[in-house]
C-alpha cells in the first residue's frame, strides 16, 4: 500500500565530492524507485526522491550544498493530504514541492529499507 505521511529526521556530515550522482550513499532509503530515499548528490546538493504508482521517481534537490564537512540537522517530510513534500536543513526550509502524489508514495511492492546506506 502507499505511504500517506512520512517524516525522516537525522544528523549527518559529509565532505565527499565526486562527479557522479550517487557518490554519497543514501542516508535513508526504501528503494528510491519504489518508495523514497534521501542522499547527497555528487555536487553536494541534498536530494529527497519519492515514487508512486502513478508517477515514477521524482527528485527534490536543495540549492544549498551540504558536503562542507560540518554536521547538519535534516528533516524531510511528505504529506498526501496537503500534496507537499519538504526538505529542512538546520531549521530552514531548503526545498519544497507541491501537487505531488495524491495517492501517497510507494508502488505497493515489498521493499527493504536502509539507514546509512541504500539500494541506489
Amino acid at each position: 500500500s502507499q505511504i500517506q505521511t512520512v517524516t525522516v529526521a537525522l544528523y549527518f556530515r559529509t565532505a565527499q565530492v565526486c562527479s557522479g550522482t550517487y557518490c554519497n550513499y543514501a542516508f535513508f532509503d526504501v528503494d528510491t524507485t519504489q518508495y523514497f530515499g534521501v542522499y547527497v548528490k555528487g555536487d553536494g546538493r541534498l536530494t529527497f526522491t519519492t515514487s508512486s504508482l502513478n508517477v515514477s521517481r521524482r527528485a527534490l534537490s536543495t540549492t544549498l550544498k551540504v558536503n562542507d564537512g560540518n554536521w547538519h540537522w535534516l528533516v524531510v517530510s511528505f504529506d498526501a493530504a496537503t500534496l507537499k513534500k519538504h526538505t529542512f536543513i538546520d531549521g530552514f526550509t531548503r526545498a519544497e514541492q507541491s501537487g505531488v502524489y495524491s495517492m501517497g508514495i510507494g508502488t505497493g511492492f515489498p521493499s527493504d529499507g536502509y539507514v546509512g546506506g541504500g539500494s541506489m
